[in-house]
């Protein structure tokens, strides 16, 4: 059984005497042209070549020496089945591609010829030709392959009368023509940043309709600030950029998929802006008007934030006295969690009284010598002190007129 048409008929002939041996190769009882009257030496291996199409075959070998002496060989049965062979040669096993027109080359060979060729998508004929070249690459093209993953493999028949057919096995493909959406998450529109927060953190999400893995870039003011971000399709996806100094920026995302089609996000905007932090003598508050030596009164103090940016960790400090020239610190220090834009809170210590005049001095974001550990839009409004008096009085017993006079010099 021999799969390809080209046959080979090799033999050999042994004669006593003659060196020179004359011979006739008969297929089906009938010699062809080119096996007619053969020289051939003695006792050489002699080999043609014949091609066949598909089909049952005898063979033998007649010889004549130069005597006119005649023998042949005994018939030998084979059978020709050839299919042509089919090369895939483009795309590649598991192509992505973004193109509307797929070229799809393969090698065919057949040396009796080849009547068509199909393309074959999901095992359906998408498109065919019967111009074919054996032995040199075609191409079969397909415009408007639906997006997805596909099989494909070429379909060859060979010429009459075998029409034979071969197909090798398939290759995977996937069609992929629609860029990934990117919906940006934080930080909104217009946002407004502390500058002493230095950093921010920007998140977004890639969908794509087929990939389950996008690659990104983040950009802001038109630059690419990171870049290569892996962002699974559907999943939320997050960096953070440092250092970023006061001013308006822009920002957006774009992505892209395996095949390479991308798209960018709408862009939004954000500030970087700086917090002031403000109090002043108004802003000291006392629960008590009339407070008694050795009582327990409750400052209040009014934190301002003078600008349109939250601000976070605000520090405030007390001081009986100030704390540049001996003041001492009244409590331990407070902290705003939250300090909001154009917005104001409320920070308390309890003073335990002393008699006389006492300057209360509040610090806002310590220490005030060095400017605090915030930069702020104007430095110099984070400090305000009032005075409280706390009067001194007794208990007297007895009978009291205007000649009465009270010693109180060893408090008796």
């Amino acid at each position: 059984l021999f799969t390809s048409h080209n046959i080979t008929f090799n033999f050999t002939v042994l004669d006593n005497i003659d060196s020179n041996l004359t011979c006739n190769v008969s297929i089906n009882s009938t010699v062809p042209s080119e096996f007619n009257s053969l020289g051939i030496i003695n006792g050489t291996s002699s080999v043609k070549y014949k091609l066949l199409p598909d089909g049952n075959y005898s063979w033998f070998v007649e010889c004549f020496d130069d005597a006119g002496n005649y023998n042949k060989s005994t018939v030998s049965n084979f059978t020709v089945k050839a299919p042509p062979n089919v090369t895939l040669v483009y795309p590649p096993n598991e192509a992505l591609t973004n193109s509307v027109t797929i070229n799809f080359t393969y090698f065919p060979l057949d040396l009796m010829g080849i009547t068509n060729c199909s393309l074959l998508i999901d095992d359906v004929v998408a498109n065919y030709s019967n111009s074919i070249v054996s032995g040199q690459n075609n191409t079969i093209t397909l415009s408007n392959l639906a997006e997805g993953k596909h099989n494909w493999t070429i379909q060859c028949i060979d010429a009459s009368p075998d029409y034979n057919s071969y197909a090798p096995p398939v290759r995977n493909i996937t069609a992929d023509r629609t860029p990934p959406t990117i919906q940006l998450n934080i930080p909104d529109n217009d946002s407004i940043f502390d500058y002493n927060l230095q950093q921010i953190m920007f998140n977004w999400t890639g969908i794509d309709n087929i990939d389950s893995n996008l690659t990104c870039n983040l950009t802001i003011n038109n630059k690419v600030n990171v870049s290569n971000i892996s962002s699974p399709s559907g999943t939320q996806t997050s960096r953070t950029v440092n250092n970023l100094s006061v001013g308006l920026y822009t920002w957006n995302v774009t992505c892209w998929d395996h095949a390479y089609n991308s798209n960018s996000s709408i862009t939004r905007t954000f500030n970087i802006s700086l917090p002031d932090m403000m109090v002043n003598a108004s802003s000291i508050l006392f629960n008590s008007t009339n407070p008694v030596e050795n009582g327990s009164v409750m400052i209040t103090a009014v934190v301002y934030n003078l600008q349109n940016v939250t601000t976070y960790n605000v520090k405030v400090q007390f001081f009986n006295g100030n704390p540049q020239s001996g003041g001492v610190q009244i409590g331990t220090n407070q902290t705003i969690p939250v300090l909001n834009g154009l917005d104001q809170q409320n920070v308390s210590v309890n003073w335990s009284t002393n008699m006389g005049t006492t300057n209360i001095f509040v610090h806002v974001d310590p220490p005030i010598a060095s400017g605090g550990v915030k930069v702020e839009a104007n430095e110099t409004n984070n400090q305000a002190n009032v005075s409280t008096t706390v009067s001194g009085w007794e208990f007297v017993y007895g009978s009291i007129d205007t000649n009465s006079i009270f010693d109180l010099s060893d408090n008796q």
